[in-house]
């Protein structure tokens, strides 16, 4: 091999799909009947552990895509072959 000649590196990207837990559906509480004040309170504080549930994993979901992306880009190691 002389010095003009390009070594060629070929780099093969593997896809990590993303965990089922992630996308997984998040249950909707319901308000239980009779409707109460109390029940209201419960039902409240039930929905927004839902909500608190799905941005965590809209947040673990992102967190996945900027690894992705730095692995593309060369910022983290990747396996090779």
């Amino acid at each position: 091999m002389g010095c003009s000649e390009k070594i060629r590196v070929q780099t093969r990207l593997i896809h990590e799909p993303i965990p089922e837990s992630l996308t997984d559906e998040t249950p909707t509480p319901v308000l239980k009947k009779p409707v109460t004040w109390g029940g209201i309170g419960i039902w409240a504080d039930q929905l927004h552990d839902a909500l608190d549930t799905c941005n965590a994993d809209k947040s673990d979901i992102r967190a996945l895509n900027l690894l992705r992306l730095a692995r593309q880009k060369g910022g983290e190691p990747h396996a090779e072959n």
